[in-house]
């Protein structure tokens, strides 16, 4: 137009009003919606994670109080599947040991027993001695071996009520 002059465009506020409002409106919708969008995945995400979280938590727990049959499952997450698989080598390791104790304590309970009896059966013959103060000792003898026969039953009862379900 040349030096001077001046172009005013003018739109009447009435007009430009209703188009503002709904400009606002739409970015009101796309904010909202990605707000809740991203609410929706990161809910959705945390329970991807924590429910596996809770299952191995729960499987330990299982574990501590003895159940070392139970399976211990992969989900898919490095992480927590690392932590699974070492959870589950030490429950197998946990189980051999069990299961070796308690072969042990068998074998050892059987040995003693053998032995006990040994002596009882010598004790009880000497039972049948003239001299009363051999018959004494004999049947002291006797007494302490049926004492200490009790408790290797005790014991052996006791490591199995304490044992774990395998």
């Amino acid at each position: 137009l040349g030096q001077g002059y001046t172009l005013t465009l003018a739109v009447p506020r009435s007009e430009v009003r209703s188009t503002q409002l709904l400009a606002l409106a739409i970015l009101g919708l796309v904010i909202g919606g990605s707000v809740a969008g991203g609410a929706v995945v990161a809910l959705i995400t945390a329970r991807r994670l924590t429910e596996p979280l809770t299952q191995v938590a729960g499987r330990a727990a299982a574990m501590a109080r003895g159940d070392l049959r139970s399976a211990w499952p992969y989900y898919g997450i490095d992480e927590l599947d690392r932590v699974t698989a070492a959870l589950s080598e030490a429950n197998s390791e946990i189980a051999r040991r069990l299961e070796r104790e308690s072969q042990i304590i068998g074998n050892v309970s059987h040995q003693l027993r053998s032995r006990l009896t040994a002596i009882q059966l010598r004790l009880d013959e000497l039972t049948l001695h003239s001299d009363p103060e051999v018959v004494s000792e004999a049947q002291e003898g006797v007494a302490q071996v049926e004492r200490l026969a009790a408790e290797l039953d005790e014991l052996v009862s006791a490591s199995r009520a304490e044992g774990v379900t395998r």
